[in-house]
């Protein structure tokens, strides 16, 4: 059940991303969709607001980081999206 709805998750998030059905693609929005859910685990068990906030910082920028760099493409030079 937990792999159904992950996979579920991946799917919506491909989906959202309007990315291709390559391996690549794949692997990105795995990228993107672990980092979520592990920034939403850490926030739930953060021990302060303060630092919950800071979690939250944190995986914005991330994903800001990897949404900006942009999905690897194996014919394109390092760091060229």
């Amino acid at each position: 059940m937990k792999r159904r709805r992950a996979r579920e998750w991946l799917g919506q998030n491909d989906a959202l991303l309007r990315l291709s059905d390559t391996s690549f693609d794949r692997l990105y929005v795995t990228i993107l969709t672990s980092l979520i859910g592990e920034g939403a685990w850490e926030v739930a068990t953060a021990p302060s607001r303060r630092q919950a906030g800071q979690v939250i910082d944190a995986v914005i920028e991330y994903v800001r980081l990897l949404m900006t760099g942009g999905r690897y493409h194996p014919d394109s030079p390092p760091g060229a999206s």
